[in-house]
């Protein structure tokens, strides 16, 4: 069955002229992105879920706390 769906896709590129080639990449470079982005979101939407992120305005002021105590230092 793999061998198949191989065959018919490289049958099916070859017949392809170079500008039908090019929107078949975009597309399939499209797909992957939009994979990528939903996986994202979904690893995302879990952290803040369980807690696993804070807040902007949290990580802001622990950044700013770092940054006073790293110059304490020197």
């Amino acid at each position: 069955m793999e061998n198949e769906v191989s065959n018919k896709v490289k049958s099916a590129i070859a017949s392809l002229n170079d500008e039908q080639l090019n929107k078949v990449l975009e597309f399939v470079e499209d797909l992957r992105q939009n994979d990528l982005m939903n996986k994202r979101a979904e690893a995302a939407e879990e952290s803040i879920k369980y807690g696993k992120v804070v807040s902007f305005e949290k990580f802001s002021q622990d950044f700013e706390a770092w940054k006073n105590k790293k110059a304490s230092t020197r």
